[in-house]
């Protein structure tokens, strides 16, 4: 019984001293999003604050799903009346 607390005391000590192994994450993968840009609908990789930067004008995200494709999220963009297609802000919120 004795044995059996000691080996179980001295994995504990080993474990307290010696740090746990470092996981590697995974780099995050943009994906294609639909946003309304200027009053236009776009598909970009580009976060929401990387197109307000670049275009300074109104953004705004018009379906919350990333596509793994240009082609598909360009499929799902038609919903919003394709690429290019006029589009507001206010008009994301109710689609979202």
């Amino acid at each position: 019984m004795k044995t059996g607390r000691t080996l179980l005391l001295l994995a504990a000590l080993a474990a307290a001293h010696y740090p746990a192994p470092v996981v590697a994450q995974q780099p995050q993968v943009r994906r294609y999003k639909i946003y309304c840009v200027e009053g236009a609908v776009r598909v970009e990789k580009l976060t929401m604050d990387e197109l307000r930067e670049e275009f300074k004008g109104p953004v705004c995200e018009l379906a919350r799903t990333g596509f793994e494709s240009m082609s598909v999220a360009r499929r799902a963009a038609k919903r919003f009346g394709g690429v290019g297609a006029p589009c507001r802000c206010a008009e994301a919120r109710k689609a979202a």
